[in-house]
């Protein structure tokens, strides 16, 4: 008969004698006032752990009586009645877990959950048809260790590093991920320890991933995504600078190469997108409740809008990873579009509330965005990159929208693409508008300063992302979308840079060698005030307007060599036509970024100052434009403000894009200028001639050749 405790007995006093005469105090012996008594956590804990371990050292091993520990323990641990230990610690909550740790209370209970399913995997070969030995107590003795892990994991940073060092650990937790019973305590521990250690675990060593990707439950599934999410998302997420971007490409390559293969695991499950895509694909209802004129959704609708965000996330990572062309495809013959035009229609995008939202992704702790505001985000998100280089990017239009592009192609004479044909009608929109139009049409009619615009006017650029096509130009400028953005951007108002960006960038896209394009700019604008307006928000937020001012430019050069616009009709043409207005805005390009600022952001000013040189260069006045900036430095009374900047600025760009392919691709496809002639023209301004005036070297002073020539030594040995 086990000893029982009474109430009445000082039970610090019973465990101190406990200890002393070497006796085990059982689980089933505490009772509910224990835990009302004061200073025995550090005992009580030992003494469970003791006990755990000589179960786990026990054969056969007791399933039962672990159970019955691990639920006095859980008890203890969440017990609210317990008061702080005299430990130097402000809070139970931080010294329970410490004191768990300290007496390899994890490594133990580890061992006994491992046993667990040891035990389960071998009943289950054997087929027991006792369910009280088939599932019971082992899924419920893992249930009761996870859920005392949590804390701990929570609480203890060491202890989060201790197991998510441990791939065996992981890859237990994705094995129980198939009960129901253990899911959630398995994901919210598999979430944090991936979080916590930055693991990328490799998904060839997850046995049961088809299992889970089939029978995980929809409710589930969700969780199930965020997970992988983890093991697949692009690092340069949690990148700032370009500078600490090649740095940790270096440090975490291997964590890279994981990202990429398990991306390739996923598509080779030929259950996974489909799966995604049908739950993605998923209608549902509002069932709105009015209270004080607040219109919030269901509680069901509201888990379901969470759902889709978290597929629309993962189906975005997959489209920004080497295999971004086979996921088109597959998602393109899944009639994905057409479903994603359906949902967009289910959203509310009249509402002027979203009017002050920051750009904050979900997720961040700072993030104020409502959930159906994180889904609109979402799905602009992924629409943006879907259409991102993809020939496929049509199925955004109805059937009747196909139409129009083919009497576009028809009466300019262009090439009909493939995925216009009638055969292929399948895959595009219902109704009247698509996608595409759906969106432009949310964009003219949204408020000036409402973030959404950002994320609308990016969804529709990514529609306009590769070789320039005319047609795709014209389709746009037709639906007045150049008036659009120009009155936004002359709008007295207007102060967000996120806006300011997106809509240049879009307008650059829009009328990048298209002369149709700067004649409706030439319209749009009423009056000098306008243009003067218009050509202030530029220049005064260069870093934002940069790939607007970069497409003028080769617009520019582009109609001088063809003759298919009079460019002295162009408003524009004064900005980059008067040699002070250039010598102006390269000088603001430059010192606007520094190499220790650089980002994937920012880094257009550099490319955009490039092409301003380069085409200098083709009109035989590039040293004249060095010279000014020597001059300029002068004045300032700043030696190297300018080209001693713009000589890093450029050693970097060698490096940084020699190791990238598709940036070169990007560059070369968005400027129809060689890579060649790129990296030809780099190089000549970095040239070690000092007696060339094409070179930036030939105009610094002894001072800065020195300082510049250490600068190349110490790249050359660090390249070693």
């Amino acid at each position: 008969m086990p000893l029982k405790i009474r109430t009445s007995v000082n039970v610090y006093h019973q465990l101190h004698q406990y200890q002393i005469f070497g006796k085990t105090l059982r689980s089933s012996q505490i009772t509910c006032n224990f835990f009302e008594r004061k200073n025995v956590s550090y005992f009580t804990i030992q003494m469970l752990i003791k006990e755990l371990n000589d179960l786990y050292s026990t054969t056969p091993f007791n399933c039962f009586s672990a159970l019955d520990c691990l639920k006095c323990l859980k008890s203890f641990i969440n017990d609210s009645s317990l008061d702080k230990i005299d430990l130097g610690r402000p809070s139970k909550n931080d010294i329970i877990p410490e004191i768990f740790n300290q007496l390899d209370g994890v490594k133990i209970l580890v061992r006994i959950l491992f046993e667990c399913l040891a035990l389960y995997t071998k009943t289950v070969a054997l087929n027991f048809k006792n369910e009280k030995y088939k599932g019971y107590p082992y899924h419920t003795t893992i249930l009761y260790g996870l859920q005392i892990l949590q804390p701990i994991v929570h609480h203890e940073t060491s202890v989060a590093h201790f197991l998510g060092t441990h791939d065996e650990f992981i890859i237990f937790l994705f094995t129980v991920l198939e009960q129901k019973s253990t899911f959630d305590e398995a994901s919210a521990l598999l979430e944090e320890l991936l979080a916590i250690n930055r693991k990328v675990i490799d998904l060839s060593k997850i046995e049961n991933l088809s299992k889970l990707i089939v029978n995980v439950n929809e409710g589930s599934f969700p969780s199930f995504c965020c997970i992988l999410s983890s093991l697949i998302a692009d690092l340069s997420y949690e990148r700032n600078t370009l500078l600490q971007q090649d740095k940790e490409d270096n440090e975490r390559s291997h964590e890279k190469m994981l990202c990429e293969n398990n991306q390739e695991i996923l598509l080779a499950n030929k259950q996974f997108i489909p799966r995604m895509v049908r739950m993605c694909s998923k209608p549902f209802f509002r069932n709105y409740r009015v209270n004080n004129e607040t219109v919030t959704l269901s509680v069901q609708d509201l888990n379901e809008v969470m759902h889709k965000v978290e597929f629309l996330y993962v189906l975005s990572l997959l489209l920004c990873g080497k295999n971004k062309t086979e996921i088109q495809q597959k998602l393109s013959h899944l009639q994905f579009v057409p479903a994603l035009s359906n949902l967009f229609d289910t959203l509310d995008w009249n509402s002027e509330c979203e009017l002050f939202l920051r750009l904050n992704h979900m997720g961040s702790e700072d993030c104020d965005c409502t959930p159906e505001v994180t889904l609109k985000i979402q799905l602009l998100r992924f629409i943006h990159s879907f259409c991102d280089h993809n020939e496929n990017r049509y199925h955004l239009l109805s059937v009747q929208e196909a139409l129009e592009i083919k009497k576009i192609c028809e009466k300019e004479g262009y090439p009909l693409p493939d995925p216009i044909h009638p055969s292929n009608s399948k895959y595009m929109c219902i109704g009247s508008e698509g996608l595409l139009t759906k969106i432009v049409n949310v964009l003219k009619r949204c408020p000036p300063n409402n973030l959404l615009r950002f994320w609308l006017s990016r969804a529709i650029e990514g529609f306009l992302r590769g070789g320039v096509t005319p047609i795709d130009q014209r389709f746009l400028i037709d639906k007045d979308l150049i008036k659009h953005l120009v009155h936004n951007l002359i709008n007295e108002n207007l102060q967000s840079k996120e806006i300011i960006q997106s809509s240049f960038d879009l307008l650059g896209e829009l009328m990048k060698f298209n002369a149709c394009g700067y004649i409706k700019f030439n319209e749009c604008i009423e009056s000098s005030k306008q243009i003067d307006c218009f050509l202030s928000m530029m220049t005064a937020n260069i870093v934002d307007s940069n790939m607007f001012l970069r497409s003028t430019v080769l617009s520019y050069e582009h109609f001088l060599n063809t003759g298919l616009y009079d460019v002295q009709k162009c408003l524009l043409s004064n900005l980059i036509q008067k040699w002070e207005n250039k010598v102006y805005l390269i000088y603001k390009l430059i010192t606007s970024i520094s190499i220790d600022n650089l980002t994937q952001e920012n880094v257009s000013c550099l490319n955009t100052t490039l092409v301003f040189l380069m085409f200098s260069y083709n009109h035989g006045v590039l040293s004249q434009y060095l010279e000014a900036f020597v001059m300029e430095e002068q004045a300032q009374k700043q030696p190297g403000l300018i080209l001693s900047n713009l000589w890093e600025l450029l050693i970097f760009w060698q490096r940084h894009y020699l190791k990238k392919t598709k940036d070169c691709f990007l560059l070369e496809q968005s400027s129809s200028i060689s890579f060649k002639k790129w990296k030809s023209f780099v190089d000549m301004l970095l040239s070690n001639d000092s007696s060339t005036k094409n070179c930036l070297i030939y105009h610094l002073t002894p001072k800065q050749r020195s300082i510049v020539r250490l600068k190349r030594l110490d790249r050359m040995f660090r390249d070693i």
